[in-house]
């Protein structure tokens, strides 16, 4: 486990406290320490990616190029086990990026009071329509031009 991730877990034992209520040197401290990590895992999406396309490369080596994954997964484990793996480790960094990044945003706003986009709460658009994106993903998936 890294030392920045060590410092949160310490510090978090504070955060029972209301935000406000906590002394300004540690909201920065804070603030830093989440930044720090955050800025610290930007590459990691390409080191696993690299370890994808390793790992593909391997399997490719040793079954050949025919090798069609989606019909074997079922039946071997450690592909199986790869794919639990990268789903979790993908849904884990995904919730502590975006919780920092809103966090942050939050914070943002009380130092820039009168700035705030009253659409924005942290990072989250109070007037998204779900189905509007799923609607837009949807059609661009299909490669259907979108009507005007």
């Amino acid at each position: 486990m890294c030392a920045s991730l060590v410092r949160l877990i310490a510090m978090s034992a504070c955060l029972h406290v209301p935000w406000a209520v906590l002394p300004i040197q540690r909201q920065q401290e804070y603030h830093e320490l989440t930044r720090d990590i955050f800025n610290q895992h930007r590459g990691t999406m390409l080191e696993v990616a690299r370890g994808v396309f390793e790992f593909s490369e391997d399997l490719t080596n040793l079954f050949g190029k025919n090798l069609e994954l989606a019909e074997v997964r079922g039946d071997l484990r450690h592909i199986q086990d790869v794919e639990t793996s990268l789903d979790e480790f993908f849904t884990d960094r995904l919730t502590l990026r975006l919780l920092i990044s809103h966090v942050h945003s939050l914070n943002k706003l009380k130092l820039t009071a009168g700035a705030e986009d009253p659409d924005m709460v942290g990072v989250v658009n109070v007037n998204t329509r779900p189905i509007a994106i799923l609607s837009r993903a949807y059609v661009s998936a299909l490669g259907v031009p979108k009507s005007s």
